[in-house]
This record gives C-alpha cells, sequence and structure tokens, in this order.
C-alpha cells in the first residue's frame, strides 16, 4: 500500500510519533496531532477573548479520565513533574 498521509486521530499519539513515523517511512507525512490540537485552541481563544473573563488566575487543575488505570496516573506525573489526583468521570 502507498499512503502519503497519516492523520492520527489522538492526542496521546505524540507518545509514540517517532516510532510511528518510523513505521510509515519518510514518505509519508505524519503531523503531530497534539501541536494541531494546541494550534487550534490557541487560534480558538486569540479569536474569543471573551473567555478569559470566566477563568480565575487562582484556579485549581482538575484532571479527569473516562478510564482510570494506575500506569497512567503514573506516566502522567512523571510528564508533569508534579503528583497529581486523577478522577475517573463517566459520560
Amino acid at each position: 500500500m502507498n499512503v502519503d498521509s497519516l492523520i492520527l486521530g489522538c492526542t496521546h499519539y505524540p507518545l509514540l510519533l517517532r516510532e510511528i513515523r518510523g513505521i510509515m517511512g519518510k514518505k509519508c507525512q505524519v503531523p503531530n496531532p497534539g501541536e494541531i490540537v494546541a494550534a487550534s485552541l490557541k487560534d480558538y481563544l486569540n479569536r474569543h477573548s471573551e473567555v478569559e473573563k470566566h477563568l480565575t488566575k487562582k484556579s485549581k487543575r482538575k484532571y479527569l479520565v473516562t478510564d482510570l488505570n494506575e500506569n497512567f496516573k503514573q506516566m502522567a506525573q512523571r510528564f508533569l513533574g508534579e503528583k497529581i489526583k486523577v478522577e475517573q468521570i463517566e459520560y
């Protein structure tokens, strides 16, 4: 099969991006979904400055997941460089 582009549909794929690009080869474009999401959010926030008035500068971070497992928590703590509390939610 001759694939010229591969679009990754999840923001956690950057963790595997090097490996995926290696498998796909240099002729296949594999954009970083994390960078695309971050750029899109930045653009949205720039166009909707009214969002900032609803934010508080002294707020706390909350980490919500739909599938909670200890491996995720350990990896997140290592990535963020701090201990975190993760809460599972139903959707």
